[in-house]
């Protein structure tokens, strides 16, 4: 049985690498083209890994074998990010239906990190907005508080406790000065 891990596709896979055809290697080590095209892509999947993947990533696709090509697909679109995660779960005893799995449970994963991140940033805007009008609010205070306070220079002349007194009983509207029994 060709695994590619196996003696006989460790030769194949030697031949290929020195240049030898798939149809040449086929005949020569008395495989099916099949077999031979399988093990081909797996030594192009294992010389993407040596550049992209860490060495722990590297040893996971030698230890699946012809197992791997069932997760091509990550190596095709270069989701190396993706491989990484998918390999670091895989042992020996990984099945194809097991990886399968995997790569099913890293697609489900991102789309909830995006679902998160989509309501994260949802949640920024509407902190920022909220900002922003507290901003306007706060300068529209201090805007008062310099009214306020210029309404309320006229009462400086008197000592604190005099001013408090006449602050407490005497309302400002309009400008005037009113005691409180004229106001009502």
């Amino acid at each position: 049985m060709i695994t590619g891990k196996d003696k006989r596709s460790l030769q194949v896979l030697e031949d290929l690498q020195d240049g030898l055809s798939v149809t040449a290697a086929a005949a020569k080590h008395a495989l099916s083209l099949d077999q031979t095209k399988r093990l081909s892509r797996y030594r192009s999947i294992l010389h993407a890994a040596e550049k992209q993947l860490s060495r722990f990533a590297l040893d996971a696709v030698k230890s699946q074998g012809l197992r791997v090509l069932y997760i091509a697909d990550l190596f095709k679109t270069g989701d190396w990010v993706g491989l990484e995660e998918v390999l670091a779960a895989c042992d020996e005893n990984t099945t194809r239906d097991n990886l399968k799995r995997l790569v099913q449970a890293l697609v489900e994963k991102r789309e909830r990190v995006q679902a998160f991140q989509e309501e994260a940033e949802r949640s920024i805007m509407c902190l920022e907005e909220q900002t922003q009008q507290l901003a306007a609010k706060e300068d529209e205070y201090q805007r008062l508080k310099s009214k306020i306070e210029a309404s309320l220079s006229e009462f400086d002349r008197y000592d604190p406790d005099i001013k408090a007194f006449i602050i407490e009983h005497v309302g400002i509207v309009g400008g005037p000065v009113l005691s409180q029994k004229a106001c009502r």
